[in-house]
C-alpha cells in the first residue's frame, strides 16, 4: 500500500513524468473542475426562486407584506382543519407568477374526510383569508405536499 502511495505522489509531483503524463494530469484536473462546475450549476438551476414578500399598491404608496406574515396567517388557518398539520409555507415567484407551497401532515382519522376534499377546502380558506386580511389576490395557486400520512 505504501509503495502504491509513493508511486501516486511521485506521479502527481511530476518526478520523471513525460509530456503524455502531464497532459493526462491536466485532462484529469480539467475534468474534475468541469464536473464540479456542472454540479454547482445544476444546484442553482433546480432551486426554487423563493419570494420574500408581496408588494401591494395603496393610495399613499406601497405596502410590503413579508412571507413570514403570510406564513403566520396560513398557520392560523390550521385550527379550522384539525386533521391537518401545516409544517411549512413557502412563497415562490416564477415568471412573475406567485404561488404558495404548503407542506402538511395528514394523519387520516375515521371522520376526517378525504384528503382531496380537505385540501380543496384548505386552499379556498387560505385564499379567502389572504384576500380579506391582507388584500392579497395575486397568489394564483396553492400547491400542497403531504409529508406524512401515518395513522394517529
Amino acid at each position: 500500500m505504501m509503495e502504491l502511495f509513493k508511486k501516486f505522489t511521485a506521479f502527481i509531483s511530476g518526478e520523471g513524468n513525460t509530456a503524455f503524463q502531464y497532459g493526462y494530469l491536466t485532462g484529469a484536473a480539467v475534468s474534475v473542475l468541469v464536473l464540479l462546475l456542472l454540479f454547482v450549476l445544476i444546484c442553482l438551476l433546480r432551486s426554487k426562486p423563493k419570494c420574500k414578500g408581496v408588494v401591494l399598491e395603496t393610495a399613499g404608496g406601497k405596502l410590503y407584506i413579508t412571507a413570514s406574515a403570510i406564513a403566520d396567517l396560513v398557520k392560523s388557518v390550521e385550527k379550522d382543519f384539525p386533521t391537518l398539520q401545516i409544517v411549512k409555507t413557502v412563497l415562490v415567484e416564477k415568471k412573475h407568477i406567485l404561488t404558495m407551497e404548503l407542506r402538511v401532515n395528514f394523519p387520516p382519522v375515521a371522520d376526517g374526510g378525504s384528503l382531496p376534499v380537505v385540501a380543496g377546502a384548505l386552499q379556498q380558506k387560505i385564499l379567502d383569508d389572504l384576500k380579506n386580511t391582507f388584500g392579497i389576490e395575486g397568489i394564483k395557486e396553492i400547491n400542497i405536499e403531504v409529508q406524512r400520512g401515518k395513522k394517529a
